[in-house]
């Protein structure tokens, strides 16, 4: 989905959400890191904009490298790292 269709039904899904008398709601996003294609500081900021004071919970997964797909590769932990500090 293009991502600001995809804020447009997070939104969406909150307010409802607080309409039922749950403030409480949160959102939870998975977040595939791959070396080289999203995994700097800088996506980390761009990832923090894109969300904005949105009670969300990002999920970071480690990318598990298989045959199918040779481009993508894991990030290195100390990438992780910067993009979690």
């Amino acid at each position: 989905y293009p991502l600001d269709e995809l804020m447009v039904a997070i939104d969406q899904y909150l307010e409802g959400a607080r309409a039922r008398t749950r403030p409480e709601k949160s959102v939870m996003i998975e977040y595939i890191m791959l070396a080289g294609v999203n995994d700097t500081v800088a996506d980390a900021r761009a990832l923090g904009a894109l969300i904005g004071a949105r009670p969300v919970v990002v999920n970071l997964i480690p990318y598990n490298a298989t045959d199918a797909t040779p481009d993508y590769g894991r990030s290195r932990d100390e990438d992780t790292d910067a993009f979690l500090a």
